[in-house]
């Protein structure tokens, strides 16, 4: 479980730096590249540190979603495939979240060698 877990967050900590980049916002494109890099220094600051950046991003990927609906609706365009796709982006990156609050996988991130 410890290795889905650090799949899953690199691939969600990944795809908010794409996000980003798609914003030209290199600022928090950096962040998240960070924050993906000091979670190898095996923390628990670190650690939570990545859980505030997967929350976060979950409300980034809902927020995102709300504007493409505004838009798509307004231009009279389907939207129902977007909304199932970032729901299940944000949704995901909740549960990697949670994923690091389980006992046994902060246990084997933090104490490995």
């Amino acid at each position: 479980m410890l290795r889905l877990t650090l799949v899953l967050t690199v691939l969600g900590n990944v795809a908010l730096a794409a996000h980003f980049l798609r914003e030209a916002n290199f600022i928090l494109l950096l962040v998240c590249l960070a924050c993906t890099a000091v979670l190898w220094t095996r923390r628990n600051w670190a650690v939570l540190l990545n859980q505030l950046l997967l929350v976060g991003g979950a409300l980034v990927w809902l927020g995102t979603a709300g504007q493409v609906l505004d838009k798509r609706m307004a231009e009279g365009r389907p939207y129902v495939r977007m909304l199932a796709i970032l729901g299940a982006v944000a949704m995901l990156a909740l549960t990697t979240a949670a994923l690091w609050a389980v006992p046994r996988v902060r246990r084997a991130w933090l104490t490995r060698a």
